[in-house]
């Protein structure tokens, strides 16, 4: 409950930017929404891994298929990871290197739609933007989520065969093997983000957009978790040699037959700094809240350690370790403006009193001539 009225606060503070706020009720796509999955199926490769898993050539049939499925995929999001991150790196850049939304040089379409310009004010580690990339999803969390998309399947709510003619499993539905959040203080910052993004996928440069879930304003959820925007991304394969040398999907080598095609599809997430630091606090219950078993706190405690001391969760100790480097930093930034000031004033005075002695110079100057 305090974690929630923490989120509706934080919202009403963000709502506060007024136009820079709504500015985020324009992250969408339109009409041109793809189902989520992934554009090429694990099932091609499925014998190729069970054969570097275990040496056989027989492809597994039933749960173990859905295994060895998961495996190939996660086996993709590896060999991905680094294109993934790269491309994301180079996007951030381009928005965290311009001094102007000007030098963003967004297509004329699209920058008729970007009015404001940065709030130099808000910025994130001296930043507009800050990039996290998350770790690879696990097997076990995967595993789980596929076989939910299999009843899904099962029961017609999700399709079977995908537009190519090709049979779907759950697997091919989890599509956050690779993952990565873009936080700011601006909400702006995520509009223009965006639309950087938008105009990657008209010029189908790295990345194309799949599907959009803008969740902060979507009413029919909960404040907690109308704080961000979900977007998938389907990462291309590099155009030529060039570009791939840049970042190899591990030992392979480039594969021309391959370019510029949809390899594999991945998720971004975008929100706002607070909403972050509350994510991070509802994590340290979310394992707890999400587990069937009864048990499972006793298992994971989350307040007390091994030998049943009490303890204080993880996340609140580097959330507290941070504001403390923080208040440091700020300190430290505090002295050196009063030192500056300091040395301004004193530059001050003496040019005060290098003009005020130019001055009787002149003077005496000026008497003596009058004289003569």
């Amino acid at each position: 409950m305090r974690l929630g009225a923490l989120t509706q606060s934080r919202t009403a503070h963000y709502a506060l930017a007024a136009a820079r706020w709504d500015s985020l009720r324009h992250i969408g796509f339109g009409s041109a929404k793809r189902l989520a999955m992934q554009p090429r199926s694990a099932a091609g490769r499925i014998a190729d891994v069970v054969a570097l898993v275990d040496g056989s050539r027989e492809v597994p049939r039933g749960d173990d298929e859905q295994v060895a499925l998961a495996l190939c995929a996660r086996m993709t999001a590896v060999a991905c990871r680094s294109l993934f991150e790269a491309r994301l790196t180079a996007l951030v850049d381009s928005l965290n290197s311009a001094a102007s939304v000007a030098e963003l040089g967004l297509p004329p379409a699209l920058a008729q739609q970007a009015q404001l310009d940065f709030d130099q004010t808000k910025r994130v580690g001296g930043h507009h933007v800050k990039l996290s990339l998350g770790p690879v999803k696990g097997m076990e969390r995967a595993i789980v989520k596929a076989r939910e998309y299999n009843l899904e399947i099962e029961r017609g709510v999700k399709p079977a065969v995908a537009g190519d003619g090709r049979p779907l499993t759950g697997v091919d539905y989890v599509v956050d093997w690779l993952r990565a959040t873009v936080s700011t203080e601006d909400p702006y910052n995520l509009f223009l983000l965006f639309l950087l993004l938008r105009d990657g996928h008209d010029k189908r440069d790295g990345f194309v957009l799949q599907r959009i879930k803008n969740k902060f304003f979507d009413l029919e959820q909960s404040p907690n978790i109308r704080t961000n925007v979900l977007i998938n991304l389907v990462l291309l394969y590099p155009s030529t040699a060039e570009e791939y040398a840049e970042a190899p999907l591990l030992e392979l080598p480039f594969d021309a037959a391959l370019a510029g095609t949809e390899i594999m599809s991945c998720e971004l997430q975008l929100t706002l700094e607070d909403f972050l630091t509350i994510k991070r606090l509802m994590h340290a219950y979310y394992n707890v809240q999400r587990s069937s078993d009864a048990s499972f706190i006793l298992k994971h405690p989350v307040f007390v350690d091994d030998s049943l001391r009490g303890t204080v969760p993880k996340v609140i100790r580097e959330l507290t370790s941070e504001a403390e480097d923080i208040t440091t930093q700020e300190a430290l930034l505090a002295e050196k403006d009063a030192e500056i000031s300091a040395l301004k004033d004193e530059v001050a005075r003496a040019r005060t009193a290098s003009f005020l002695i130019a001055y009787e110079r002149r003077k005496e100057l000026f008497h003596n001539r009058s004289k003569v």
